[in-house]
């Protein structure tokens, strides 16, 4: 009885949405549906959505759908949000839902149709067709569960974007999306401010959709170069990048160690993908993931300085493992191994950033665009500048003494390998040692090209040392002869 009972307000609920010529025919269906002894073959009976959904469609292309007093119950306003939708109107992430919850479950040609016209008018608010047919698709056969279709458009989008390709074309209608459901959480948000939103279960809704929104913009970040922090990945992680398809994941994991690598000098990509792949799959912690990668940063680093040294001096130094403190580039010094058109390219962006500054007195940590990768680096920079004397200690025995970019042991200063900012620990595991020289030029390439210096051929470094040699010897001869004509003969 409680079943016929139910039915009967079901009837009437759809009843009161129909014309009477619809209102008939869907009091017969329903009744045979309840009966069991409809026109449907042995065990074939549909599912209620499916049965409704038809009839829903019909009822949204009554003249009286959406009118005034129109939404008395769930159905009415699925039938208004359609025929809003059939009226060519757009519709937000609420109302799609809106549209589709009494489907739930259901498959069929009629629910096809539903579920495309709702993501149509989704479209004409700026959502990509392909992801929102997708992720309401998916919402409904999963059973329409209550605001949940922000995380369907999330993992949608990223699986269009993984079937389109990571790199060229999947990209626009990831940011389409990206784009479209930031404005719907952001006018969600306003409603929820305004008090036309008074539910402490949509406040906490707001807040998921909220972080899944931040979420899709940094893998766009990412994406576009810019460096994550361990603790945005951790959090994006468990709210949307635990839910992607293997070929986002493995390309999300792509861009993440391009950053780290671009971020870090002497982080090659091979080691910066096996961090992330460790970190990702949950095999280490962040902290032990920077503590290996710093480890691997001092090793990459001291190779590079040892092979710098063989390929300038092939009978090797008087001391194995030993390597210049700098050499003088007209009135400045520099690395021994950089050359010529590093030199002017900093003094270039020197000039740029006094400029900038008005004056000579240019501040450190310029954010001109060019200068720096990441621009917030005060931190890392404060904290080096103030390490006890135990942790300076400490870092020199990391690397021996010797500056782990240029193998100098003059002005030797403990820095951090892992910068602060994106995740970097403060403890031993992630210290070393740079010279004020390589910390200078580090400071006013930015990162990423004081990186692409440090990986040129060694070559490089014995073209840029001898020509310099050369040079100086040429002048010191100039000077010399200078010297022997200016003085008197007796």
């Amino acid at each position: 009885r409680a079943v016929d009972l139910a039915a009967d307000v079901l009837t009437m609920r759809l009843s009161a949405q129909l014309s009477p010529a619809l209102r008939v025919e869907a009091q017969g269906l329903l009744r045979s549906w309840r009966h069991d002894d409809g026109d449907w073959e042995e065990f074939s009976r549909p599912a209620l959505p499916a049965l409704l959904a038809p009839l829903l469609l019909r009822a949204a292309e009554e003249p009286a759908a959406g009118s005034e007093g129109f939404q008395l119950n769930e159905l009415g306003r699925a039938v208004a949000t359609l025929a809003r939708a059939s009226r060519g109107e757009a519709l937000g992430l609420y109302e799609a839902e809106w549209a589709l919850t009494p489907m739930a479950n259901a498959f069929d040609e009629s629910v096809a149709t539903a579920i495309r016209r709702v993501a149509e008018a989704c479209s004409r608010r700026g959502a990509p067709m392909e992801v929102m047919e997708m992720a309401l698709r998916e919402w409904v056969h999963e059973g329409c569960e209550p605001d949940q279709l922000a995380r369907g458009v999330s993992r949608a989008a990223f699986e269009v974007w993984a079937v389109q390709g990571v790199r060229d074309q999947g990209l626009p209608s990831l940011r389409a999306a990206a784009a479209w459901l930031r404005s719907e959480v952001a006018e969600d948000n306003r409603r929820l401010a305004a008090g036309s939103i008074d539910s402490q279960v949509l406040a906490a809704v707001g807040r998921e959709e909220t972080g899944m929104a931040e979420d899709m913009h940094l893998a766009l970040d990412v994406l576009d170069g810019k460096v994550p922090s361990f603790d945005e990945l951790v959090a994006a992680k468990q709210r949307t990048f635990g839910d992607f398809p293997l070929a986002a994941e493995a390309g999300l994991q792509d861009a993440i160690a391009a950053a780290w690598s671009g971020a870090i000098p002497g982080l090659v990509l091979s080691s910066a993908a096996a961090a992330v792949e460790v970190w990702w799959q949950g095999l280490s912690d962040p902290r032990l993931v920077v503590g290996q990668a710093t480890t691997r940063v001092i090793e990459a680093l001291r190779y590079r300085t040892r092979l710098r040294v063989q390929a300038t001096w092939p009978g090797g130094l008087a001391n194995d493992g030993f390597a210049p403190a700098f050499r003088s580039e007209g009135d400045r010094l520099v690395p021994w191994f950089v050359s010529k058109e590093l030199v002017q390219e900093v003094e270039v962006l020197e000039a740029r950033k006094r400029e900038a500054s008005g004056g000579e007195g240019a501040a450190r940590g310029s954010n001109l665009p060019g200068i720096r990768e990441r621009p917030d680096t005060s931190i890392t920079e404060r904290k080096e500048g103030n390490l006890a004397s135990f942790m300076v200690d400490a870092a020199r025995k990391v690397t021996g003494g010797r500056c782990m970019y240029c193998g100098s042991n003059d002005a030797i200063k403990a820095v951090y390998v892992w910068p602060l900012e994106i995740g970097g620990t403060e403890g031993p595991s992630n210290f070393g040692c740079s010279c004020g020289i390589c910390y200078e030029f580090k400071r006013v390439l930015g990162p990423k090209r004081w990186g692409e210096v440090l990986a040129e051929d060694p070559e490089e470094a014995v073209i840029s040392w001898w020509t310099s040699q050369k040079e100086a010897d040429e002048e010191a001869r100039r000077r010399v002869e200078e010297l022997k004509k200016s003085r008197p003969r007796r």
